[in-house]
């Protein structure tokens, strides 16, 4: 049994190590944590978040042939979307993850500080998710059209009043 270990420590303490030229991409688990805070943060400020994320995270299991999406991948792109958007509904900032994808997106800014770039999908997964997106917009149309706030927007069959509702009927399955 062959295996290569690396340790690194707190990379605040290593400034005499070549540490941006050679070391960066090692130390990103270390900087994850301070992803996942500040996905919270963003959670916290914005109550759509969670619910929109749900929506995404149950639209990509609808297709035959299930996306292989990370899950950090669809919170990092719905969190860019609503930074980017005016959408106020979860249908409406649906609609703009769906057409996303369709546009043949399919890079999302890693905020990890010592993983800088972008996270890919790779190229089959994005032609995939491309296709199941643009199928997806003709098939639920109706559903996606503005001024429908009440639709799930994943499934078009079951209305919920609030975000309560949809988290409710999204973890239900």
């Amino acid at each position: 049994l062959r295996v290569d270990i690396l340790i690194t420590g707190n990379p605040e303490y290593n400034s005499d190590y070549d540490f941006w030229e050679r070391g960066a991409r090692y130390y990103s688990a270390y900087g994850s944590e301070e992803v996942d805070r500040s996905l919270l943060r963003f959670q916290a400020k914005h109550r759509c978040f969670q619910p929109f994320v749900l929506v995404c995270k149950h639209w990509k299991k609808l297709d035959d042939h299930p996306c292989q999406i990370s899950s950090f991948f669809v919170e990092l792109l719905c969190m860019h979307i609503m930074r980017r958007s005016d959408a106020s509904s979860i249908p409406a900032l649906f609609r703009e993850f769906l057409q996303w994808f369709a546009d043949g997106n399919d890079a999302v800014k890693n905020p990890n500080p010592y993983h800088q770039g972008h996270i890919r999908l790779s190229e089959r997964v994005a032609r995939r998710t491309c296709d199941h997106a643009q199928q997806t917009m003709r098939k639920l149309h109706a559903y996606l059209r503005p001024g429908n706030a009440y639709s799930c927007p994943a499934c078009g069959l079951h209305r919920f009043l609030d975000a309560a509702g949809a988290i409710q009927h999204l973890e239900s399955g």
